[in-house]
């Protein structure tokens, strides 16, 4: 298991504060495109999207067959085609769902955990990479599966009990459902940070905890700033959060 932390690298919260798009490479004859994590904007005739570092993509030309709904969270693959004051004109080529969720408080976990913490999860996670975009704390994550139909349980925990005004704490976590390990396989889940910053602060640091399949619990730490994005890991293809089936 030390060679596969080593071989997915865990660098933390990324602190520098950046736009947190990537550009990508094609094969073909399109224009250079893009990948983007955002949220939709419905508009009358269509929709928009938000990108996390706050630029608005208008959807000039539009490739993609993806029904989306407003306030849906998703990685958009497009082509710049101009400039606006708030964003770009973009044709768009593709829409993937991102797995949404809100964090779950410790709290509540108490208040039935003999049932709560094992519908919670117990199950072994590793965080190849997180980082912040928007509101939200994204988790690059690897579990081991049997490549078949049964769903696995991702979910946050944040601890309101051990939290302060200075310091806000969570543990990633994971339920397999008893499923059998016998590959590895990666995701993306978005969580949503909306109403946890402590209040009189623009900034706050968080730190996010998970036990990996050695039984080794990790820890890491970044400051968190609502509305800000950071730069999406160099080591997340767009293809990474789309080969397992989580909820």
């Amino acid at each position: 298991m030390n060679s596969i932390l080593k071989r997915f690298g865990l660098f933390g919260l990324v602190v520098a504060l950046a736009t947190g798009f990537a550009s990508c490479n094609n094969d073909d004859d399109r224009e250079p495109y893009w990948a983007s994590y955002g949220v939709v904007r419905e508009t009358q005739e269509s929709y928009d999207i938000v990108r996390d570092d706050g630029k608005v993509l208008y959807v000039e030309v539009n490739q993609s067959n993806q029904r989306v709904e407003d306030g849906q969270r998703v990685l958009a693959n497009y082509a710049i085609l101009g400039d606006e004051p708030d964003g770009f004109r973009v044709k768009l080529y593709a829409l993937y769902d991102v797995l949404t969720k809100k964090p779950v408080s410790q709290s509540f976990i108490d208040a039935d955990k003999l049932h709560r913490t094992d519908s919670i999860g117990v199950d072994p996670i590793i965080t190849n990479d997180a980082w912040f975009g928007g509101n939200f704390l994204n988790v690059y994550f690897t579990i081991l599966h049997s490549n078949s139909s049964q769903q696995h349980f991702i979910n946050l925990v944040y601890d309101d009990l051990k939290s302060t005004a200075d310091e806000l704490f969570f543990e990633l976590k994971h339920n397999d459902y008893d499923d059998p390990r016998r590959m590895y396989g990666t995701g993306v889940v978005s969580f949503d940070l909306s109403g946890l910053m402590p209040a009189g602060r623009d900034k706050v640091k968080v730190t996010l905890t998970w036990t990996d399949y050695d039984g080794y619990v990790h820890s890491i730490s970044g400051d968190y700033v609502p509305g800000t994005s950071q730069p999406v890991p160099s080591s997340l293809s767009v293809a990474g959060q789309l080969q397992l089936s989580v909820q």
